[in-house]
């Protein structure tokens, strides 16, 4: 697996309950005009909601 870009980190945790095991992309963004920290199932999603957040044209250079 390639290298997650900045501002998306890989959360993993164990239910307790039953012992499986969830993975979700966590993205979180502060700047001054702009606070998020989203949670997402998919990279795909993680790595959109990143790109909307950050000038136009980012879009354009990342694979998803």
């Amino acid at each position: 697996m390639a290298a997650l870009p900045r501002g998306i980190q890989l959360v993993k945790w164990t239910n307790a309950t039953d012992g499986s095991v969830s993975m979700r992309y966590r993205v979180r963004v502060q700047r001054k005009d702009f606070k998020a920290d989203n949670l997402y199932a998919d990279i795909g999603e993680a790595l959109q909601f990143l790109a909307l957040t950050k000038s136009p044209g980012v879009l354009d250079s990342i694979d998803l």
